[in-house]
């Protein structure tokens, strides 16, 4: 009885579920964003007239060829082929200081048929809702530290590259403050 009523009050908020929008990639198309929790109170990732992505604090969402609404269908994430072609974009990070990571990273989410226990078919490599994919972590970054890392899908410290990370880090230090700094 209790899993009913939380699954009515779950129905309930994500009927005012509405999808963030979409925006064009080029030489791919349109590309629709679901965000992740319809039901979070969480501010979600906004999409500009101009095109522009602005997530904000503890935002999340995923690239899609649709978006329905108060739903989540992996049959529906994109799955991208990048083989011999190039993944260009610009990132603004002068609002992540030390402590926030602006992350961009690919997972098998359209592949993977788990639901997960974020319901939303979430998969990485380190298993954080439960299933383990592949995961390529293009930018994990703020004004300060940028790394990227290849995993497979149960190797959690992967193979990356980087700079920065602050006092104490053990990770990589692949270049230097002149190849990445603020301003």
């Amino acid at each position: 009885a209790a899993s009913q009523v939380a699954a009515q009050a779950e129905k309930r908020q994500r009927a005012g579920a509405t999808c963030p929008g979409s925006f064009d990639v080029g030489g791919y198309g349109e590309v629709a964003l679901v965000p992740t929790g319809w039901h979070a109170n969480g501010a979600p990732v906004e999409v500009l007239g101009s095109g522009e992505l602005v997530p904000h604090m503890d935002s999340r969402s995923y690239f899609a060829s649709t978006c329905t609404a108060g739903s989540y269908d992996n049959k529906q994430y994109l799955a991208l082929n990048l083989l011999g072609k190039t993944l260009r974009y610009t990132t603004d990070l002068s609002g992540a200081g030390c402590g926030c990571n602006a992350a961009l990273y690919l997972v098998s989410m359209k592949q993977n048929t788990k639901p997960s226990s974020c319901h939303d078919y979430y998969c990485d490599a380190n298993n954080v809702c439960g299933v383990s994919c592949a995961e390529i972590d293009i930018q994990e970054a703020n004004q300060y530290a940028w790394h990227s890392t290849l995993h497979t899908s149960h190797d959690h410290g992967g193979k990356g590259a980087g700079f920065g990370g602050g006092q104490g880090w053990n990770g990589p230090r692949d270049f230097t403050s002149e190849e990445f700094s603020p301003g």
